[in-house]
């Protein structure tokens, strides 16, 4: 017959295998690289802990002001007519713009 302790360590451990991925960064291997502003449309962001390997984020009309990782999420501060907003990237094509 099969433990009561058995069931539950295959339950604990099928449920972190399963929630796993819901909490992992949708950066990947980007989360928390080097951050650069080629100009005032296009963040680099490198993979971490490589100076060569990047993905490139565009912004149009908007310019990018600031950059940077607020945990596993990417804040831009924007500027467009004279006034800045800031656009909260959760991976490299999914963001929201705050007011």
């Amino acid at each position: 017959m099969i433990s009561k302790v058995k069931v539950w360590g295959v339950a604990v451990l099928l449920v972190v295998f399963l929630a796993g991925p819901c909490f992992a960064s949708r950066f990947g291997a980007y989360e928390n690289g080097a951050l650069k502003i080629q100009d005032p449309h296009h963040l680099l962001v490198f993979k971490e802990g490589s100076a060569t390997q990047s993905r490139t984020i565009t912004v149009q009309p908007e310019r990018i002001v600031r950059a940077a990782w607020n945990g596993r999420y990417l804040e831009l501060v924007l500027e467009k007519g004279g006034k800045t907003h800031e656009r909260v990237y959760e991976s490299f094509d999914s963001y929201q713009d705050m007011e």
